[in-house]
Protein backbone atom coordinates (compact mmCIF):
# COMPACT_ATOMS: atom_id res chain seq x y z
CA UNK A 1 0.00 0.00 0.00
CA UNK A 2 1.64 3.42 -0.95
CA UNK A 3 2.26 6.30 1.62
CA UNK A 4 -0.78 8.32 0.34
CA UNK A 5 -3.01 5.64 0.27
CA UNK A 6 -2.23 4.89 4.19
CA UNK A 7 -2.34 8.90 4.50
CA UNK A 8 -6.00 8.70 3.22
CA UNK A 9 -7.10 6.50 5.41
CA UNK A 10 -5.79 7.99 8.67
CA UNK A 11 -7.31 10.91 8.09
CA UNK A 12 -11.07 9.02 6.79
CA UNK A 13 -10.23 7.08 9.86
CA UNK A 14 -10.24 10.32 12.64
CA UNK A 15 -13.25 11.46 10.92
CA UNK A 16 -15.02 8.53 11.56
CA UNK A 17 -13.91 8.51 15.07
CA UNK A 18 -15.58 12.00 15.85
CA UNK A 19 -18.62 10.83 13.87
CA UNK A 20 -18.65 8.54 16.63
CA UNK A 21 -18.20 10.62 19.06
CA UNK A 22 -21.42 13.04 20.30
CA UNK A 23 -22.93 15.02 19.19
CA UNK A 24 -23.62 12.84 16.07
CA UNK A 25 -23.16 9.54 18.36
CA UNK A 26 -22.55 7.15 15.29
CA UNK A 27 -21.21 4.09 17.66
CA UNK A 28 -20.43 1.34 15.29
CA UNK A 29 -17.97 3.97 13.54
CA UNK A 30 -15.67 3.59 16.50
CA UNK A 31 -14.39 0.15 15.41
CA UNK A 32 -14.49 1.11 11.87
CA UNK A 33 -12.24 4.12 13.01
CA UNK A 34 -9.75 1.75 14.96
CA UNK A 35 -9.60 -0.50 12.36
CA UNK A 36 -8.29 2.14 9.85
CA UNK A 37 -5.69 3.19 12.19
CA UNK A 38 -4.60 -0.50 11.96
CA UNK A 39 -4.60 -0.90 8.51
CA UNK A 40 -2.70 2.45 8.38
CA UNK A 41 0.02 1.24 10.40
CA UNK A 42 0.52 -2.21 9.46
CA UNK A 43 3.81 -3.28 8.62
CA UNK A 44 5.10 -0.09 7.94
CA UNK A 45 8.15 1.81 9.55
CA UNK A 46 8.22 3.27 12.83
CA UNK A 47 8.41 6.83 11.58
CA UNK A 48 5.65 6.56 9.51
CA UNK A 49 3.92 4.85 12.14
CA UNK A 50 4.30 7.55 14.24
CA UNK A 51 3.17 10.18 11.51
CA UNK A 52 0.09 8.32 10.72
CA UNK A 53 -1.11 7.97 13.97
CA UNK A 54 -0.49 11.91 14.35
CA UNK A 55 -2.69 12.39 11.58
CA UNK A 56 -5.43 10.39 12.75
CA UNK A 57 -5.45 12.16 15.86
CA UNK A 58 -5.29 15.45 14.33
CA UNK A 59 -8.19 14.70 12.32
CA UNK A 60 -10.02 13.17 15.24
CA UNK A 61 -9.03 15.66 18.09
CA UNK A 62 -9.31 19.03 15.78
CA UNK A 63 -13.09 18.88 15.44
CA UNK A 64 -13.81 17.28 18.47
CA UNK A 65 -12.09 19.64 20.90
CA UNK A 66 -13.24 22.37 18.28
CA UNK A 67 -14.59 23.90 21.27
CA UNK A 68 -11.75 24.84 23.44
CA UNK A 69 -11.19 27.44 20.63
CA UNK A 70 -14.41 28.88 21.57
CA UNK A 71 -13.66 29.35 25.26
CA UNK A 72 -10.70 30.32 24.40
CA UNK A 73 -11.50 32.66 21.48
CA UNK A 74 -8.18 31.38 20.39
CA UNK A 75 -7.13 28.97 17.27
CA UNK A 76 -4.09 29.02 19.20
CA UNK A 77 -5.00 26.76 22.16
CA UNK A 78 -7.19 24.32 20.12
CA UNK A 79 -3.77 23.57 18.18
CA UNK A 80 -2.02 23.21 21.88
CA UNK A 81 -4.27 20.81 22.97
CA UNK A 82 -5.09 18.71 19.24
CA UNK A 83 -1.13 18.44 19.32
CA UNK A 84 -1.02 17.18 22.58
CA UNK A 85 -3.80 14.64 22.53
CA UNK A 86 -2.21 13.16 19.16
CA UNK A 87 0.97 12.56 20.50
CA UNK A 88 -0.22 9.88 22.60
CA UNK A 89 -1.92 8.58 19.33
CA UNK A 90 0.96 8.77 17.67
CA UNK A 91 2.80 6.58 20.31
CA UNK A 92 0.02 3.91 20.14
CA UNK A 93 0.45 3.86 15.78
CA UNK A 94 4.12 3.24 16.54
CA UNK A 95 3.40 0.36 19.32
CA UNK A 96 0.82 -1.08 16.81
CA UNK A 97 3.18 -0.91 13.57
CA UNK A 98 5.60 -3.43 15.40
CA UNK A 99 2.72 -5.29 17.06
CA UNK A 100 1.32 -6.26 13.67
CA UNK A 101 4.25 -7.98 12.40
CA UNK A 102 2.92 -11.00 15.37
CA UNK A 103 0.97 -13.40 14.65
CA UNK A 104 -2.32 -12.61 14.13
CA UNK A 105 -3.91 -14.57 16.69
CA UNK A 106 -1.69 -12.86 19.42
CA UNK A 107 -1.15 -9.06 18.18
CA UNK A 108 -4.92 -8.13 18.58
CA UNK A 109 -5.09 -8.86 22.76
CA UNK A 110 -1.42 -6.82 22.83
CA UNK A 111 -2.51 -4.27 20.45
CA UNK A 112 -5.90 -3.53 22.78
CA UNK A 113 -4.01 -2.93 25.58
CA UNK A 114 -1.57 -0.72 24.55
CA UNK A 115 -4.70 1.17 22.92
CA UNK A 116 -6.79 1.14 26.53
CA UNK A 117 -3.72 1.32 28.65
CA UNK A 118 -2.64 4.73 26.60
CA UNK A 119 -6.30 5.98 27.05
CA UNK A 120 -5.59 5.98 30.45
CA UNK A 121 -2.26 7.38 30.71
CA UNK A 122 -3.72 10.27 27.90
CA UNK A 123 -6.09 10.65 30.96
CA UNK A 124 -3.46 11.16 33.56
CA UNK A 125 -0.55 13.19 31.98
CA UNK A 126 -0.25 15.77 31.83
CA UNK A 127 -1.26 18.03 34.20
CA UNK A 128 -3.77 15.93 35.44
CA UNK A 129 -4.53 14.74 31.82
CA UNK A 130 -7.71 14.91 29.31
CA UNK A 131 -9.71 11.89 29.05
CA UNK A 132 -12.16 13.47 26.29
CA UNK A 133 -12.25 11.30 23.42
CA UNK A 134 -11.94 8.21 25.03
CA UNK A 135 -13.58 5.42 22.85
CA UNK A 136 -15.76 3.89 25.67
CA UNK A 137 -18.04 7.61 26.26
CA UNK A 138 -19.20 6.75 22.29
CA UNK A 139 -20.31 3.43 23.29
CA UNK A 140 -23.31 3.79 25.69
CA UNK A 141 -25.63 2.80 22.66
CA UNK A 142 -23.39 0.14 22.45
CA UNK A 143 -23.96 -3.76 23.99
CA UNK A 144 -20.27 -3.05 25.29
CA UNK A 145 -21.48 -0.65 27.76
CA UNK A 146 -22.90 -3.70 30.27
CA UNK A 147 -19.12 -4.25 30.63
CA UNK A 148 -18.62 -0.63 32.36
CA UNK A 149 -19.71 -2.03 35.67
CA UNK A 150 -16.93 -4.31 35.50
CA UNK A 151 -14.16 -2.10 34.64
CA UNK A 152 -15.19 0.89 33.62
CA UNK A 153 -13.21 3.18 30.86
CA UNK A 154 -10.41 0.52 30.68
CA UNK A 155 -12.32 -2.76 29.94
CA UNK A 156 -14.94 -0.66 27.86
CA UNK A 157 -11.88 0.60 25.64
CA UNK A 158 -10.09 -2.96 25.98
CA UNK A 159 -12.86 -4.55 24.55
CA UNK A 160 -13.84 -2.17 21.65
CA UNK A 161 -10.07 -1.62 20.38
CA UNK A 162 -9.68 -5.61 20.21
CA UNK A 163 -12.94 -6.07 18.14
CA UNK A 164 -11.75 -3.11 16.03
CA UNK A 165 -8.75 -4.79 15.34
CA UNK A 166 -10.42 -8.17 14.81
CA UNK A 167 -12.37 -6.35 12.20
CA UNK A 168 -9.19 -4.94 10.52
CA UNK A 169 -7.13 -8.37 10.22
CA UNK A 170 -10.61 -10.38 8.80
CA UNK A 171 -10.02 -7.48 5.65
CA UNK A 172 -6.40 -8.44 5.83
CA UNK A 173 -6.81 -11.98 6.06
CA UNK A 174 -9.70 -12.80 3.54
CA UNK A 175 -7.91 -12.14 -0.05
CA UNK A 176 -5.45 -14.78 1.05
CA UNK A 177 -6.77 -16.93 3.47
CA UNK A 178 -11.04 -16.44 3.69
CA UNK A 179 -11.38 -19.18 6.42
CA UNK A 180 -8.72 -17.12 9.07
CA UNK A 181 -10.83 -13.71 8.02
CA UNK A 182 -14.16 -15.75 8.87
CA UNK A 183 -13.11 -16.66 12.21
CA UNK A 184 -11.66 -13.00 13.17
CA UNK A 185 -15.46 -11.67 12.07
CA UNK A 186 -16.40 -14.34 14.20
CA UNK A 187 -15.00 -13.62 17.57
CA UNK A 188 -15.18 -9.80 16.87
CA UNK A 189 -18.99 -10.39 17.06
CA UNK A 190 -18.50 -12.80 20.28
CA UNK A 191 -17.00 -10.03 21.64
CA UNK A 192 -19.94 -7.23 20.81
CA UNK A 193 -22.55 -9.34 21.71
CA UNK A 194 -21.71 -11.46 24.79
CA UNK A 195 -21.88 -8.17 27.15
CA UNK A 196 -25.39 -8.01 26.77
CA UNK A 197 -25.69 -11.45 29.24
CA UNK A 198 -24.17 -8.97 31.81
CA UNK A 199 -27.27 -7.68 34.04
CA UNK A 200 -26.90 -3.45 34.05
CA UNK A 201 -28.69 -1.45 36.78
CA UNK A 202 -29.48 -3.11 40.35
CA UNK A 203 -31.58 -2.77 43.42
CA UNK A 204 -33.54 0.31 44.60
CA UNK A 205 -33.61 1.58 47.54
CA UNK A 206 -36.23 4.07 47.71
CA UNK A 207 -36.99 7.16 45.24
CA UNK A 208 -36.49 10.86 45.43
CA UNK A 209 -38.45 13.94 43.30
CA UNK A 210 -35.74 16.23 42.55
CA UNK A 211 -36.19 19.93 40.78
CA UNK A 212 -33.92 20.46 38.33
CA UNK A 213 -33.27 24.26 37.64
CA UNK A 214 -31.19 25.57 33.94
CA UNK A 215 -31.49 29.22 33.88
CA UNK A 216 -29.41 29.91 30.82
CA UNK A 217 -26.96 32.93 30.74
CA UNK A 218 -27.08 36.16 28.33
CA UNK A 219 -24.14 36.44 26.14
CA UNK A 220 -21.52 39.00 26.19
CA UNK A 221 -23.23 40.98 24.06
CA UNK A 222 -26.04 40.67 25.72
CA UNK A 223 -24.24 42.00 28.90
CA UNK A 224 -20.75 42.66 28.42
CA UNK A 225 -20.20 43.21 31.96
CA UNK A 226 -19.11 40.19 33.55
CA UNK A 227 -19.88 41.67 37.12
CA UNK A 228 -23.59 42.05 35.59
CA UNK A 229 -23.66 39.21 33.21
CA UNK A 230 -22.97 36.94 36.71
CA UNK A 231 -25.75 38.18 38.59
CA UNK A 232 -27.99 38.20 35.66
CA UNK A 233 -27.18 34.32 35.66
CA UNK A 234 -28.05 34.27 39.21
CA UNK A 235 -31.63 35.95 38.19
CA UNK A 236 -32.23 33.99 35.56
CA UNK A 237 -31.50 30.49 37.67
CA UNK A 238 -33.80 32.33 40.87
CA UNK A 239 -36.92 33.12 38.67
CA UNK A 240 -37.42 29.59 37.85
CA UNK A 241 -37.56 28.54 41.37
CA UNK A 242 -41.87 28.44 41.20
CA UNK A 243 -41.69 25.91 38.34
CA UNK A 244 -40.12 23.01 40.89
CA UNK A 245 -42.68 22.94 43.58
CA UNK A 246 -43.41 19.53 45.27
CA UNK A 247 -39.90 18.64 44.61
CA UNK A 248 -38.06 17.03 47.99
CA UNK A 249 -34.62 18.12 46.58
CA UNK A 250 -33.75 21.34 43.98
CA UNK A 251 -30.38 21.14 41.85
CA UNK A 252 -29.03 23.74 40.57
CA UNK A 253 -25.33 24.02 38.29
CA UNK A 254 -22.10 25.16 38.65
CA UNK A 255 -21.97 28.93 38.42
CA UNK A 256 -25.38 29.37 39.85
CA UNK A 257 -23.77 32.66 41.52
CA UNK A 258 -20.38 33.37 40.34
CA UNK A 259 -20.69 36.05 43.22
CA UNK A 260 -19.46 34.20 46.60
CA UNK A 261 -23.38 34.42 48.33
CA UNK A 262 -21.50 34.40 51.03
CA UNK A 263 -19.81 37.57 51.07
CA UNK A 264 -22.00 39.30 48.28
CA UNK A 265 -24.88 40.66 49.29
CA UNK A 266 -27.11 41.23 46.08
CA UNK A 267 -26.05 37.44 45.32
CA UNK A 268 -27.22 36.11 48.47
CA UNK A 269 -30.64 37.86 48.54
CA UNK A 270 -31.64 36.12 44.82
CA UNK A 271 -30.27 32.37 46.91
CA UNK A 272 -32.13 33.65 49.87
CA UNK A 273 -35.54 34.23 47.77
CA UNK A 274 -35.04 30.67 46.41
CA UNK A 275 -34.92 29.09 49.15
CA UNK A 276 -37.98 30.89 50.44
CA UNK A 277 -39.82 29.99 47.12
CA UNK A 278 -39.03 25.78 47.62
CA UNK A 279 -38.86 25.58 50.88
CA UNK A 280 -36.94 22.11 50.53
CA UNK A 281 -32.79 22.00 50.15
CA UNK A 282 -30.75 22.99 47.84
CA UNK A 283 -27.16 22.44 45.98
CA UNK A 284 -25.71 25.17 43.92
CA UNK A 285 -22.46 26.00 42.63
CA UNK A 286 -20.82 28.90 43.71
CA UNK A 287 -17.16 30.73 44.25
CA UNK A 288 -15.31 31.49 47.19
CA UNK A 289 -12.31 34.30 46.25
CA UNK A 290 -9.09 33.95 48.70
CA UNK A 291 -5.77 35.94 48.62
CA UNK A 292 -4.03 33.54 46.16
CA UNK A 293 -7.04 32.52 43.74
CA UNK A 294 -10.18 30.63 44.49
CA UNK A 295 -12.48 27.97 44.81
CA UNK A 296 -15.06 26.51 42.84
CA UNK A 297 -17.64 25.26 45.69
CA UNK A 298 -20.95 23.08 45.13
CA UNK A 299 -22.90 23.46 48.73
CA UNK A 300 -25.66 22.06 49.72
CA UNK A 301 -28.36 24.26 51.65
CA UNK A 302 -31.01 23.01 53.84
CA UNK A 303 -34.56 25.00 53.88
CA UNK A 304 -33.58 27.32 56.45
CA UNK A 305 -30.48 28.94 54.71
CA UNK A 306 -27.68 27.42 56.64
CA UNK A 307 -24.82 25.94 54.15
CA UNK A 308 -24.74 21.89 55.51
CA UNK A 309 -22.43 21.11 53.17
CA UNK A 310 -19.31 21.70 50.91
CA UNK A 311 -17.62 20.74 48.30
CA UNK A 312 -14.48 22.14 46.20
CA UNK A 313 -13.27 20.96 42.80
CA UNK A 314 -10.43 19.07 43.71
CA UNK A 315 -9.34 19.12 39.64
CA UNK A 316 -9.18 22.40 38.09
CA UNK A 317 -8.88 22.24 34.09
CA UNK A 318 -5.50 23.68 33.24
CA UNK A 319 -5.30 26.44 30.83
CA UNK A 320 -8.91 26.54 31.47
CA UNK A 321 -9.47 27.28 35.13
CA UNK A 322 -5.32 27.81 36.19
CA UNK A 323 -2.73 28.44 34.02
CA UNK A 324 0.53 26.38 35.18
CA UNK A 325 3.91 28.03 35.42
CA UNK A 326 1.75 31.10 34.40
CA UNK A 327 5.34 33.85 34.58
CA UNK A 328 6.97 31.06 32.30
CA UNK A 329 4.04 30.46 29.65
CA UNK A 330 3.59 33.96 29.45
CA UNK A 331 7.14 34.43 28.00
CA UNK A 332 6.36 32.42 24.57
CA UNK A 333 4.96 35.56 22.74
CA UNK A 334 2.01 38.34 23.44
CA UNK A 335 -0.80 36.21 21.49
CA UNK A 336 0.07 33.03 24.43
CA UNK A 337 0.18 36.10 27.20
CA UNK A 338 -3.17 37.54 25.75
CA UNK A 339 -4.63 33.84 26.15
CA UNK A 340 -3.65 33.07 29.86
CA UNK A 341 -4.80 36.57 30.97
CA UNK A 342 -7.83 35.73 30.61
CA UNK A 343 -7.72 33.34 33.32
CA UNK A 344 -6.94 36.29 35.30
CA UNK A 345 -7.73 34.33 38.74
CA UNK A 346 -6.39 31.14 39.26
CA UNK A 347 -8.93 28.33 40.44
CA UNK A 348 -7.33 26.41 43.18
CA UNK A 349 -7.78 22.62 44.13
CA UNK A 350 -9.86 21.58 46.71
CA UNK A 351 -9.75 18.02 48.68
CA UNK A 352 -12.12 15.28 47.51
CA UNK A 353 -14.58 13.25 47.74
CA UNK A 354 -16.80 14.82 45.35
CA UNK A 355 -19.80 14.75 47.68
CA UNK A 356 -22.87 16.15 49.70
CA UNK A 357 -24.51 14.79 52.12
CA UNK A 358 -28.39 16.57 52.78
CA UNK A 359 -31.09 15.70 55.01
CA UNK A 360 -34.72 15.86 53.12
CA UNK A 361 -38.07 14.74 53.90
CA UNK A 362 -37.26 11.32 52.35
CA UNK A 363 -34.32 11.59 54.72
CA UNK A 364 -30.92 11.42 54.36
CA UNK A 365 -28.91 11.55 50.80
CA UNK A 366 -25.88 10.91 49.70
CA UNK A 367 -25.30 13.05 46.54
CA UNK A 368 -21.74 12.29 44.62
CA UNK A 369 -21.11 15.78 42.74
CA UNK A 370 -18.40 15.82 40.40
CA UNK A 371 -17.96 19.59 39.24
CA UNK A 372 -18.08 19.63 35.29
CA UNK A 373 -14.87 18.20 33.61
CA UNK A 374 -14.71 16.02 37.07
CA UNK A 375 -17.07 13.33 35.18
CA UNK A 376 -14.62 12.43 32.73
CA UNK A 377 -12.23 11.36 35.66
CA UNK A 378 -12.86 7.36 36.35
CA UNK A 379 -11.40 7.36 39.57
CA UNK A 380 -12.68 10.34 40.85
CA UNK A 381 -16.17 9.62 40.58
CA UNK A 382 -15.62 6.56 41.96
CA UNK A 383 -14.90 8.10 45.07
CA UNK A 384 -17.40 10.42 45.54
CA UNK A 385 -19.48 6.96 45.30
CA UNK A 386 -17.78 4.51 47.70
CA UNK A 387 -17.72 6.84 50.66
CA UNK A 388 -15.01 6.05 53.80
CA UNK A 389 -14.58 2.25 53.69
CA UNK A 390 -17.24 1.93 51.93
CA UNK A 391 -19.80 2.98 54.44
CA UNK A 392 -22.93 5.23 53.43
CA UNK A 393 -21.72 4.84 49.35
CA UNK A 394 -24.28 8.11 47.74
CA UNK A 395 -26.72 7.06 46.04
CA UNK A 396 -27.09 9.62 43.26
CA UNK A 397 -24.90 11.23 41.02
CA UNK A 398 -25.40 14.81 40.15
CA UNK A 399 -23.15 16.55 37.45
CA UNK A 400 -23.40 20.57 37.90
CA UNK A 401 -21.92 22.24 35.08
CA UNK A 402 -21.58 25.62 33.26
CA UNK A 403 -21.30 24.99 29.61
CA UNK A 404 -21.77 28.72 28.65
CA UNK A 405 -18.34 29.04 27.72
CA UNK A 406 -18.82 26.52 24.48
CA UNK A 407 -21.51 27.94 22.66
CA UNK A 408 -23.68 25.37 20.28
CA UNK A 409 -20.52 23.07 20.13
CA UNK A 410 -20.65 19.88 21.08
CA UNK A 411 -19.34 19.70 24.36
CA UNK A 412 -22.39 19.99 26.35
CA UNK A 413 -23.50 16.74 24.58
CA UNK A 414 -19.86 14.93 25.14
CA UNK A 415 -19.76 15.80 28.54
CA UNK A 416 -23.62 14.48 28.90
CA UNK A 417 -22.72 10.68 27.09
CA UNK A 418 -19.95 10.76 30.17
CA UNK A 419 -22.55 11.54 32.93
CA UNK A 420 -24.70 8.65 31.54
CA UNK A 421 -21.45 6.32 31.14
CA UNK A 422 -21.00 7.12 35.19
CA UNK A 423 -24.60 6.04 35.27
CA UNK A 424 -24.32 2.94 33.99
CA UNK A 425 -20.27 1.95 35.47
CA UNK A 426 -21.60 2.83 38.91
CA UNK A 427 -25.82 1.40 38.88
CA UNK A 428 -27.03 5.02 39.54
CA UNK A 429 -29.45 7.66 38.55
CA UNK A 430 -27.30 10.54 37.27
CA UNK A 431 -28.84 14.48 37.11
CA UNK A 432 -26.38 16.56 34.55
CA UNK A 433 -27.77 20.01 35.43
CA UNK A 434 -26.73 22.78 33.46
CA UNK A 435 -26.30 26.92 33.32
CA UNK A 436 -27.16 26.57 29.64
CA UNK A 437 -27.23 23.12 28.54
CA UNK A 438 -27.69 20.61 28.38
CA UNK A 439 -29.47 18.71 31.79
CA UNK A 440 -31.28 16.10 32.17
CA UNK A 441 -31.98 12.66 33.68
CA UNK A 442 -30.21 9.10 32.88
CA UNK A 443 -31.78 5.93 34.65
CA UNK A 444 -29.18 3.68 36.07
CA UNK A 445 -29.31 1.20 33.19
CA UNK A 446 -28.10 4.62 30.50
CA UNK A 447 -31.49 5.15 29.96
CA UNK A 448 -32.37 9.22 29.00
CA UNK A 449 -35.27 10.17 30.88
CA UNK A 450 -35.40 13.45 30.13
CA UNK A 451 -33.03 16.06 28.56
CA UNK A 452 -33.49 20.08 27.93
CA UNK A 453 -32.50 21.76 24.69
CA UNK A 454 -29.23 23.91 24.44
CA UNK A 455 -29.08 27.62 25.26
CA UNK A 456 -32.59 27.65 26.75
CA UNK A 457 -34.24 28.37 30.32
CA UNK A 458 -35.63 25.16 31.54
CA UNK A 459 -37.11 23.44 35.28
CA UNK A 460 -38.28 20.10 35.36
CA UNK A 461 -39.36 18.20 38.40
CA UNK A 462 -38.18 14.39 38.13
CA UNK A 463 -38.83 11.35 40.11
CA UNK A 464 -35.36 9.51 40.92
CA UNK A 465 -34.32 5.76 41.55
CA UNK A 466 -31.44 5.81 44.80
CA UNK A 467 -29.59 2.71 44.84
CA UNK A 468 -27.05 1.92 47.35
CA UNK A 469 -25.18 -1.29 46.27
CA UNK A 470 -21.83 -0.93 44.60
CA UNK A 471 -20.24 -1.88 41.30
CA UNK A 472 -17.08 -3.97 40.89
CA UNK A 473 -15.74 -0.98 38.87
CA UNK A 474 -16.65 1.50 41.29
CA UNK A 475 -14.76 -0.84 44.73
CA UNK A 476 -11.88 -1.15 42.09
CA UNK A 477 -11.07 1.81 40.55
CA UNK A 478 -8.12 2.84 42.89
CA UNK A 479 -6.55 -0.35 41.56
CA UNK A 480 -7.13 -0.05 38.16
CA UNK A 481 -5.55 3.76 38.09
CA UNK A 482 -2.03 1.48 38.03
CA UNK A 483 -3.27 -1.51 35.42
CA UNK A 484 -3.63 0.86 33.00
CA UNK A 485 -0.04 1.69 33.26
CA UNK A 486 0.56 -2.31 33.25
CA UNK A 487 -0.67 -2.44 29.97
CA UNK A 488 1.39 0.46 28.35
CA UNK A 489 4.00 -1.67 29.76
CA UNK A 490 3.06 -4.88 28.87
CA UNK A 491 2.96 -3.50 25.22
CA UNK A 492 6.18 -1.62 25.10
CA UNK A 493 7.68 -4.37 25.91
CA UNK A 494 6.10 -6.74 23.29
CA UNK A 495 6.35 -4.62 20.42
CA UNK A 496 10.10 -4.27 21.21
CA UNK A 497 10.46 -8.34 21.17
CA UNK A 498 8.33 -7.87 18.10
CA UNK A 499 10.42 -6.11 16.41
CA UNK A 500 13.35 -8.28 17.34
CA UNK A 501 12.21 -11.51 16.61
CA UNK A 502 10.12 -10.40 13.11
CA UNK A 503 12.68 -8.33 12.00
CA UNK A 504 11.48 -4.94 10.24
CA UNK A 505 9.06 -5.94 7.51
CA UNK A 506 8.70 -9.81 7.80
CA UNK A 507 4.76 -11.11 7.54
CA UNK A 508 4.12 -13.14 11.02
CA UNK A 509 1.46 -14.94 9.38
Amino acid sequence: MSFLSRLAISVLGGCAMWAAHAPLSLWPLVFLSLASLWLSIYHTTVMRAFLLGAVWGMSFFTPHLFWASIAADSLLALTALVVSQSLFIAIVALLWSQISRMPSIYSWIFAALVWAGLEHVRGSLPFGGMPWGKIAFALNDSPLISLAPWGSTLLVGCAGSAISILISQALLAFPSCPYRGIASIGIACMGLICPLLLPIGGKPDGNITIGIIQGNSPTKEEVPDGWLRALEVTRNHANLANKVSGADLVVFPESTSDHDIREDSQAYDLIDGIIKDVRVPILLGTQEYVENGRYNDYLAIDETGEIVARYSKQHPVPFGEYIPLRSYIAQISDTVAHIIDQVRIDMLPGKGPARLDIHTARGDVGVATPICFEVAYDDLVAEAIVGVQNQNPASLIVVPTNNASFGKSGEPYQQFEMTRFRAVEHGRSAIQVSTTGVSGLIEPNGVVRYVSELLDSDARVVDVTLRKDLKFATVTAVYREYLGYVFVLIGTCVAILARRRYGKYHNAD
